[in-house]
């Protein structure tokens, strides 16, 4: 009991004793304005094949003293757990020392899908480890235990009669391997051990890796590998060895590729088609348009499904994009644009965009992506109401039951990544560096072009009005990479790869889907597919049901 009041004490004194930390690490949020003497902070996350997850924890006490604070979060301060699959006591330390301490303990936790969340309280602060967006940890390569199989793949038969035998091999463990050329990475049947075999194996299967020439007597390539086994692969003049003879040229674009395997065999700067979600599939992006404010959160002030057929040349570059859009319902009083931001592709890189509806709200290049942005950023419409036409009754266009419906209206927007079979100043792109994240689609709302509303945690494009992050009901936070969400994570735009039952006018999306705020609230762990039609998961009576 004296050591607890002495201890209390001490904290007392540090509340008011002002100070300027230097061993500070990680400090939280607004701590350069207040007393702060200890609080905790996260070294990294690690990820486990099976999927739980290990934060790693540390903390800092700038006090001159040890601190001690009983854990389980009963005492004067917090010292507790709290999260995804986690208790208040998980052995985090009672005893603090003065100073920066790294990977002080960790815990496991996570929903064992790889996903999770857990904070340590300490203090007066928290620390957040987040199964996404903490830092995972560096993992030692593991020790190699597996086997290297070299692998003959066959021999030419040359026309001085010398044959030469072409070797490949797999290499089954997770890491690169190097077995030095002598007793376990020999040649047996040659002048010398060293035939110009490879001493560092890579992982996977390596084809075609080296040739050796070589008399027609056989050769013997012999390998142990880190499993302790000795493999070899023999190379000889027999016929049942030789290379098969080189395809009859069948490539009438001459770029390459077998005219079997191309999708535009007479065009060489085009090879391949690419969909997304998948051809002659659409997803479905659904807003809310009152951000920075909550509204009346039905989710159908825009609701557009989207496809994306991409065109690229034989070394994977795009060539063009052929993206198609259904604007289905718009359940808004305000007039509202739509756009989306192809992310980390510069504008330079487009030769060119067709297909879109844009008049003053936005000042639009002369390729056709918007002037003054980072990233390519296309503006499909700038005014829904100019396109959906209003049936005449009811609030907004087919989210009212009683209203008449009104056939949905597509665009056809092609983007071109080459002109007259040159790629302009900023390209090419690459089409293996886009993904889910590359589609940044959003809103303009009422009009006022910095009034951007974009999916969960996508950032908004360098047109955004600042002072609506935070404001409202919105909690976003550029510093954390954290937008578009409320402090309960719901968000004001979704995305689905299918088809959207969207609500009806008026009616919160909580009150159709019933699985929407647990899948929102625990930011995508539980209930993923909380949009399908299954038992229990829908008020059909809330949902707009298509004539």
């Amino acid at each position: 009991m004296k050591a607890k009041k002495i201890y209390l004490v001490i904290a007392f004194l540090a509340l008011l004793i002002p100070y300027r930390s230097v061993a500070q690490e990680n400090p939280p949020k607004g701590s350069e304005s207040m007393i702060v003497f200890i609080y905790p902070f996260v070294d990294c996350v690690e990820h486990l094949d099976n999927g739980d997850l290990v934060a790693h924890f540390g903390y800092v006490n700038t006090f001159f003293m040890e601190i001690s604070i009983p854990a389980g979060g009963s005492w004067f301060f917090d010292n507790k757990l709290t999260g995804t699959g986690v208790s208040f006591d998980e052995g985090q330390p009672e005893v603090f020392l003065p100073g920066t301490h790294h990977n002080a303990f960790s815990v496991t936790f996570g929903n064992g899908k790889g996903k999770g969340v857990v904070n340590w309280h300490l203090g007066f602060e928290v620390a957040q480890a987040h199964w996404k967006h903490s830092a995972p940890c560096e993992t030692q390569d593991p020790e190699p235990t597996e086997k290297i199989t070299p692998v003959l793949e066959c021999v030419d038969h040359n026309d001085d009669g010398t044959f030469t035998a072409h070797f490949g091999y797999y290499n089954a463990n997770d890491v690169e391997v190097d077995i030095p050329v002598g007793d376990n990475n020999a040649f047996i049947g040659l002048d010398a051990q060293n035939a110009g075999q490879p001493e560092t194996f890579l992982v996977g299967r390596a084809y075609d890796a080296f040739q050796v020439d070589f008399d027609g007597q056989n050769i013997v390539w012999s390998l142990k590998g880190p499993d302790g086994n000795r493999r070899t692969a023999t190379a000889s003049d027999n016929p049942a060895q030789a290379c098969n003879p080189p395809e009859e040229d069948n490539d009438a674009d001459d770029d390459g590729l077998q005219d079997d395997n191309d999708a535009y065999p007479n065009d060489s700067t085009r090879a391949y088609d690419n969909y997304w979600p998948g051809e002659g599939e659409f997803g479905t992006l659904a807003f809310e348009d009152n951000w920075p404010g909550k509204g009346d959160y039905d989710f159908n002030d825009i609701v557009i499904d989207y496809n994306f057929h991409t065109v690229t040349d034989v070394d994977n570059m795009i060539s063009e994009m052929y993206a198609s859009f259904e604007l289905k319902a718009s359940g808004a009083y305000f007039h509202n644009a739509f756009g989306f931001e192809i992310t980390g592709v510069p504008p330079g890189a487009i030769s060119s965009v067709e297909g879109t509806f844009v008049d003053e709200l936005f000042t639009i290049s002369g390729n056709g992506t918007e002037a003054d942005q980072e990233w390519a950023t296309i503006i499909l419409f700038d005014d829904a109401f100019e396109h959906l036409e209003h049936p005449g009754s009811g609030v907004g266009v087919n989210t009212s039951p009683d209203a008449p419906y009104v056939e949905p209206v597509t665009f056809n927007v092609v983007i071109r990544f080459k002109a007259d079979g040159e790629f302009p100043e900023g390209g090419p792109v690459d089409y293996g560096t886009l993904n889910e994240s590359t589609f940044n689609p959003f809103i303009v709302a009422d009009q006022e072009r910095g009034k951007e509303i974009h999916l969960p945690d996508y950032p908004p494009t360098s047109k955004v009005e600042q002072g609506y992050l935070g404001a409202g009901d919105d909690d976003s936070n550029p510093e954390t990479s954290r937008y578009y969400k409320t402090e309960q994570n719901l968000p004001w735009a979704i995305n689905i790869y299918s088809d959207f039952a969207y609500p009806i006018e008026k009616v919160e999306i909580i009150d159709a889907h019933l699985k929407f705020a647990p899948w929102a609230q625990s930011s995508g762990e539980e209930f993923e597919d909380w949009y399908e039609d299954k038992p229990g998961y829908r008020n059909d009576e809330n949902i707009y049901q298509v004539p």
